[in-house]
């Protein structure tokens, strides 16, 4: 089971993605802290002075299509578009309903 959360409207900004299976979860939490639960939680906390891009994953994005250039490989954006369709469907179920 998986839920992922973004709240921009209550006053204070949090992004949540959480996954749960058999006997674990995991949460991360605004893109600076991981925590497993099972048994004991445990917190991983990223470095204060990561950079956003690295954060978000823009960098890592960059990088492999770079590699992929470097390579001759032909991309393909048939993944991102699909997702991007998904994200766009939630958000305009969520204005429908007046959530956003």
């Amino acid at each position: 089971v998986a839920i992922g959360m973004m709240n921009r409207l209550s006053g204070s900004t949090e992004e949540i993605l959480e996954v749960s299976g058999q006997d674990t979860k995991r949460q991360v939490v605004n893109l600076a802290e991981i925590v497993d639960h099972k048994g004991q939680p445990s917190v991983r906390r990223r470095g204060d002075w990561v950079p956003v891009a690295r954060q978000r994953g823009i960098e890592q994005v960059v990088l492999s299509f770079l590699d992929a250039v470097r390579a001759g490989k032909v991309l393909s954006a048939r993944d991102a578009l699909a997702t991007h369709e998904l994200c766009e469907r939630v958000v305009r179920a969520a204005q429908e309903r007046g959530l956003g």
